[in-house]
């Protein structure tokens, strides 16, 4: 089996520079990173020499400069057990699945957070989109101690992350966290 990345399959057809009839494989960024990380994966260049982590890294960092962020928050959901997958189709950044992608539904898309300060037009799209197909919307914040260098695989251990699951308020449900002043409400007739 070879590997590669921005190059295979047609919608579930015959990979594109198929010539020997081997499989490929393709990987995100970060799946990728994280397989060569735990050392279940060598990247080749061209010339069949071995890329160094330390190139790889810069190589994604050049490609996305929020490479290093949203490799910290794919590796902590794999540390806990999630199936980490794209999460595009919905807006986000990742999908996460408890079971096996083909026999369950993601319950998580995942956006990981690069600003302090989001555009909350953009944040209310992706919670809306993972609402209307019946999924939580998680933001990450990744943040560093002071003086570390993105640029270094090394910042993923100086790395603090904190996840804000969005919910829509509904009155309905969440009657019990307002108490009385949801029942003034519903005499209102609003």
């Amino acid at each position: 089996m070879s590997g590669c990345y921005g190059k295979g399959s047609l919608s579930r057809g015959t990979p594109l520079g198929l010539i020997d009839g081997s499989e490929h494989l393709i990987l995100s960024p970060s799946e990728g990173m994280y397989l060569v990380e735990i050392g279940v994966l060598v990247v080749l260049q061209c010339d069949d020499k071995v890329l160094l982590k330390e190139d790889l890294w810069k190589h994604w960092l050049d490609h996305d400069p929020s490479f290093c962020r949203k490799f910290i928050v794919y590796k902590h959901f794999r540390e806990k057990k999630y199936i980490v997958r794209s999460g595009i189709k919905y807006g986000g950044d990742f999908m996460l699945y408890s079971g096996d992608p083909n026999t369950t539904h993601a319950a998580y898309v995942v956006k990981v957070m690069v600003s302090d300060n989001p555009l909350w037009t953009d944040v209310n799209a992706l919670r809306r989109v993972s609402e209307s197909v019946a999924k939580e919307c998680v933001l990450v914040y990744v943040s560093f101690e002071d003086s570390i260098d993105e640029t270094h695989p090394n910042c993923v251990t100086n790395s603090t992350l904190t996840h804000v699951l969005l919910k829509r308020w509904l009155p309905e449900r969440d009657r019990e966290i307002v108490g009385k002043k949801s029942e003034k409400v519903k005499d209102q007739n609003l």
